[in-house]
């Protein structure tokens, strides 16, 4: 699962200048931003807008949103399209700017943070997902100031997106109005819609109740046999980062029965941090306490009973990463820390899209490099990674990609030596097509194989998958079949990794209970594991509520765990 809490926005001032035109996957819903808008599908054209500082976008002259000063406005915005690759999520900023012959006067304006509600990271490029905050203006007159929003996707081949809103503000004298009567004021509506929303996840809650208990052991093959209630003592791992110390985070585990989660631990790093060391007290930065790992590039290997996740520091999320550090998967207490240093200083500068167990000692990752030969193109890199620290590229994909660049998920057979990585069509926003790239690695560093499948997704999309322990060449994965269904069934699915062919094997939920979410995966694998387990994890729709999916791809058994709530945990892995 991934997820980030309280994106950072800043207030501040830019100067106005002419930009080009071109196109961003992001809408500026309220006030209304520049030009046409069309919210109703996922890769709109009106939300593709490139180029700083307003996407090309003409101003309004003179702004037709008129707002009082010293008193809230209600922003709104939606990124209408995911740009999202593992370790990486993207940054929505919103920013207020005055035109240039206004500048001078309104020097008061400083940076400011902002809390916005974007704790809910859905895992899933046709997002369109609503965001929102609010803010009080400054209590000045201005015939034309501007409301930017800003969407950092934080991904090979994207540039920022950028929309735009022209406003005018008078100064009012009730400059001492409480906040909340602005808020109650601008979110009547709001709220009548979240009792809607409300009432429509009670009734998907009662029916995610009365799964867990009618389908506690269903059976996941053809058949509708049920079979007896599945038993594991094993459990799940994962980190939150912790409220009350922006240094560190608690480390949980999680019954895959009750779905009781209980904290054993804390480590001393964040996942995925997004603060700025600058707040913290004078004398308390130091390297250590901006380290932070990246949220979904992780490995666990069952032989060592360790977890392993690359560190970076803050301001260092796109580079190469600076060290490694192990954890135990069964405690979180620290197994080992040890900084990587390249073979032969090699130019390679990104980061690890994927840190994946090879054998005892030994990594395989998998990262995306600009090209050095044709500008705008991409290539794959697949290295080794030793617990002494050495990386060494082990190969390169043999052409340069634009389009597959939107990496989804990674898998390493242990048996067969290869290496399997999920790639999305950046620009396919109906479809979800997808590649899976395979990369059939040597011992030594020498001999390595790499080729590609276009996956047949007319049926099924997916943003993740399993090594199939019990057939080569294949691999599972779970579904929400297409994407267009907003409450859809889940199903499992095997994937031909020679000729790309997708096959239903079984369908695991019925409709109408559980989100359209392409994030549950829960990591497992590596040396020793032959558990032929599956877990995933739903999200009931409407609620904050979750229910962890067990699959027994072995025993053809699936369960379900009792109602919990894993948001906000990070680097879920099974042993």
């Amino acid at each position: 699962m991934r997820g980030f809490d309280n994106v950072p926005v800043q207030l501040c001032l830019l100067l106005w200048a002419a930009v080009w035109s071109s196109n961003g996957h992001l809408c500026l819903l309220t006030p209304r931003q520049r030009g046409d808008l069309d919210i109703s599908e996922g890769g709109s054209h009106t939300c593709f807008r490139h180029g700083a500082e307003c996407g090309g976008e003409p101003a309004q002259v003179p702004p037709n949103v008129v707002l009082e000063g010293g008193k809230p406005v209600f922003i709104k915005w939606q990124q209408n399209y995911n740009h999202y690759s593992y370790g990486f999520p993207g940054l929505s900023e919103v920013d207020r700017h005055r035109a240039l012959r206004l500048l001078q006067v309104d020097l008061s304006i400083s940076e400011v943070s902002l809390r916005m509600n974007v704790n809910r990271t859905t895992i899933f490029r046709l997002r369109q997902r609503l965001h929102e905050t609010d803010t009080t203006l400054p209590n000045k007159d201005c015939d034309h100031c501007v409301i930017r929003a800003r969407y950092v996707a934080h991904k090979p081949g994207e540039t920022t997106f950028y929309q735009c809103a022209d406003i005018k503000i008078k100064a009012t004298k009730a400059i001492g109005l409480k906040h909340s009567h602005g808020k109650l004021q601008l979110f009547g509506q709001e709220q009548t819609n979240m009792h809607k929303i409300g009432s429509l996840g009670e009734r998907r809650l009662r029916r995610a109740l009365a799964l867990v208990r009618s389908s506690h052991a269903k059976q996941v093959t053809k058949s509708t046999t049920r079979g007896d209630v599945f038993e594991s003592s094993s459990a799940l791992y994962g980190m939150a980062n912790d409220l009350d110390n922006p240094l560190s985070a608690a480390y949980f585990s999680i019954n895959p029965e009750s779905g009781e989660k209980t904290q054993i631990g804390k480590v001393d790093f964040r996942v995925d941090s997004s603060f700025d060391p600058a707040r913290l007290p004078n004398g308390s930065v130091s390297h250590k306490s901006t380290a932070f790992v990246p949220d979904g590039v992780f490995s666990v290997d069952p032989t060592r009973g360790i977890t392993a996740m690359p560190i970076n520091s803050f301001g260092k999320r796109e580079s190469f990463p600076e060290s490694m550090v192990e954890i135990q998967t069964a405690t979180g207490k620290t197994f080992g820390h040890y900084r990587i240093e390249k073979y032969n200083k090699t130019i390679f500068t990104s980061a690890f899209s994927a840190v994946l167990v090879e054998r005892e000692k030994s990594f395989v990752t998998f990262s995306i490099e600009p090209s050095s030969t044709q500008k705008g193109k991409y290539d794959f890199v697949v290295g080794r990674l030793l617990t002494t620290g050495m990386w060494q590229m082990l190969m390169k994909f043999n052409q340069s990609e634009d389009l597959y660049v939107n990496f989804q998920w990674a898998e390493y057979d242990v048996d067969s030596q290869t290496l399997y990585a999920l790639l999305g069509n950046e620009n396919d926003a109906d479809h979800l097509s997808a590649r899976l790239y395979k990369f059939v690695l040597p011992q030594g560093f020498y001999g390595a194989k790499s080729s590609f499948v276009e996956l047949d997704v007319s049926e099924f999309t997916f943003m993740s998958f399993h090594v199939n322990k019990q057939n080569s060449n294949h691999v599972w994965a779970i579904s929400p079949g297409l994407h267009d269904a907003r409450y859809p069934a889940y199903h499992l699915v095997d994937i031909n990794t020679d000729i790309g062919s997708v096959q239903h094997v079984a369908q695991l939920t019925p409709p109408g209970i559980f989100e359209r979410y392409y994030g549950g995966a829960v990591a497992a694998g590596g040396p020793g594991d032959t558990n032929h387990l599956l877990r995933h994890v739903l999200r009931v729709a409407d609620t904050q509520a979750d229910v962890i999916l067990t699959v027994d791809t072995l025993q053809g058994k699936a369960s379900f765990s009792q109602v919990t709530n894993l948001r906000g945990l990070h680097n879920l892995v099974y042993v």
